[in-house]
């Protein structure tokens, strides 16, 4: 079920599996990006859910900033929901990738290892998603 659709994301609730679903696409400014990550970080807690699937494939550069916006975020919904994982499908080598990874790593440096892993299929992202 698509809960949000916009220029630069679109979001979908998969009910069955439990799992929301962000699909990025090009430059996102900054206020659209907090606004998503709002929006999905409350659509997982009233849903009771901890599982995100991000297709970052299409999208342009996050700023740091806005990465330790996301860090902040997702450890506020693990010190109130105790479980988190996002699966991001990436291109390898891609500038997006690089961003993400630097988000991945301000999360291991607050000792929170295993919430992120990174698939080049949306196959292979879902596939480990559940199994978390």
């Amino acid at each position: 079920m698509v809960l949000l659709e916009r220029k630069h994301i679109t979001i979908i609730l998969n009910k069955e599996k439990e799992f929301l679903c962000q699909k990025w696409k090009g430059f996102v400014p900054a206020t659209e990006f907090r606004r998503a990550i709002d929006f999905s970080m409350d659509t997982l807690d009233a849903c009771g859910f901890y599982r995100i699937i991000s297709d970052i494939t299409e999208q342009k550069v996050v700023s740091p900033r806005e990465q330790e916006y996301v860090r902040d975020e997702v450890i506020n919904f693990l010190e109130k929901n105790k479980r988190f994982r996002l699966a991001f499908i990436v291109k390898d080598n891609s500038v997006i990738e690089t961003c993400a990874r630097l988000y991945d790593r301000m999360l291991k440096e607050k000792n929170l290892e295993g919430v992120n892993r990174f698939f080049a299929s949306p196959a292979e992202a879902e596939e480990w998603l559940l199994s978390q």
